[in-house]
């Protein structure tokens, strides 16, 4: 007889008084040419202050294209995204790990 309430059901979240939705994020950089696939998600950090919630991005890229952290890529992001939404880590992988 109890409700349990255990989180949202979508991808928004909210980071610095901002309610962001993750797939936005994925979608504006999906569409950088050299990215194949990508994944948005929020980590949690430690600060003096406390803990903080931070977005991170994961992603695939070509092998033509150099980075996101490159000069290059920043420009795509910054073209793409406003400032609050752009991860504040973005972390290259060679491929997503699949299940069966």
């Amino acid at each position: 007889g109890n409700i349990e309430f255990i989180g949202r059901n979508d991808g928004q979240v909210k980071i610095h008084g901002y309610r962001i939705e993750l797939s936005e994020i994925e979608h504006a950089i999906s569409q950088i040419e050299g990215i194949k696939q990508v994944c948005v998600v929020t980590k949690s950090r430690q600060t003096d202050t406390g803990i903080a919630k931070i977005i991170v991005g994961y992603y695939v890229k070509d092998q033509d294209f150099l980075s996101l952290t490159s000069d290059v890529g920043q420009n795509a992001l910054f073209q793409r995204l406003p400032e609050y939404m752009i991860p504040r880590s973005l972390i290259a992988l060679d491929s997503f790990p699949l299940t069966i």
